[in-house]
């Protein structure tokens, strides 16, 4: 989706430790900027060997001109700052005419509901220690995990709203994973309340099924949307 040229300029917003920047720029021999509000120093001492620019900056007041960015990659970021509809915003200004964004953020979870809701359900949480309703699940995961905004999951029709009040339309969406990643995400996530990061250890052993399955099992839900957008101009 992110379709990058030779010599574009692509912004990674919400860089961590600038892997997918890293890539990028190996690539696809593009000019990369890597944005976020801090960097561990070998980190950054990594991305320079790779021709990428690290740019420490608030996303919601980027220190680059206007129209100045063909391509912008933001990884699991939206939910996580507290006013996303600025940071869109900001990526539209810095955006070019003919430039897009791509971008992953959680979808709501499709099977902890129904196990829950299920005659196991409360046996489920008194042996793995969860809250017993969803809600509060929602709740604790989202504090765990330092969700920022306002909510930590969208449902499609969220970010179509979301895209449309700051300036976007969206042109791709697709899921990812598939059903059988998504299930084994959502388990491992309550393995990681029950046991801690092992949980988390264990069950990417099963990727390689994981990713199988999801090449020739097409599938409609996911625990993340890939969004490809573009700018509205009148």
């Amino acid at each position: 989706m992110l379709d990058v040229y030779d010599q574009q300029v692509v912004l990674d917003f919400g860089a961590g430790p600038m892997q997918y920047a890293i890539a990028v720029a190996q690539h696809d021999r593009a000019y990369v900027i890597a944005a976020d509000l801090d960097f561990r120093l070998d980190c950054v001492d990594v991305a320079k060997r790779n021709r990428v620019v690290p740019l420490r900056a608030n996303g919601q007041s980027l220190p680059l001109p206007d129209k100045s960015i063909d391509r912008i990659l933001m990884s699991s970021l939206l939910h996580m700052v507290p006013e996303p509809l600025k940071l869109l915003r900001e990526c539209k200004r810095v955006l070019k005419q003919d430039g897009h964004v791509v971008f992953s953020v959680p979808n709501h979870y499709q099977f902890i509901p129904k196990l829950m809701k299920s005659f196991v359900g409360p046996a489920f949480c008194r042996l793995f220690r969860l809250p017993r309703t969803h809600e509060e699940l929602v709740c604790h995961l989202n504090k765990r995990f330092h969700v920022g905004g306002p909510q930590g999951y969208y449902s499609i029709d969220d970010l179509n709203s979301l895209l449309k009040s700051s300036g976007f339309d969206i042109v791709e969406h697709e899921y990812a994973p598939g059903w059988f990643g998504s299930l084994l995400w959502e388990l491992s996530i309550l393995g990681h309340i029950r046991f801690g990061n092992i949980a988390f250890h264990l069950l990417f052993l099963t990727y390689p099924l994981a990713r199988f399955c999801d090449i020739f099992i097409k599938s409609s839900i996911g625990s993340e949307h890939i969004v490809k957008a573009l700018p509205i101009y009148d």
